[in-house]
């Protein structure tokens, strides 16, 4: 078992932890994420607590159907959504910035 209380994705300390950010800047950490999540039993409480909060800010999605009809009853079983609370956290820019970037429906 790891015994740090760090992340044991990005290795960095809770409070520190990259994992929210992605982009060029930040190294693609997506197959150790993978190993970790299939691995889970080798984690600290703290730090399977800390994962749950991470990947509650990924957006999530898959190209097979049966791994998104499976998705669909997890989110039916706990009575949640991840395309809610998504959608909830990121909402859609308002006009008014659309306006002042001179920007109509069909470039957005």
């Amino acid at each position: 078992m790891i015994k740090e209380d760090k992340c044991p994705i990005c290795e960095y300390i809770f409070e520190d932890c990259q994992c929210r950010f992605g982009g060029t800047a930040h190294p693609d950490r997506n197959k150790r994420a993978r190993v970790i999540a299939d691995h889970i039993y080798l984690l600290t409480d703290k730090q399977i607590k800390h994962l749950k909060k991470v990947q509650k800010w990924w957006s999530i999605s898959y190209g097979d159907k049966e791994m998104c009809q499976i998705l669909k009853e997890l989110e039916s079983k706990c009575g949640c959504s991840v395309v809610k609370s998504w959608n909830e956290r990121h909402p859609p820019k308002p006009k008014t910035i659309y306006k002042k970037l001179k920007l109509t429906d069909d470039d957005i």
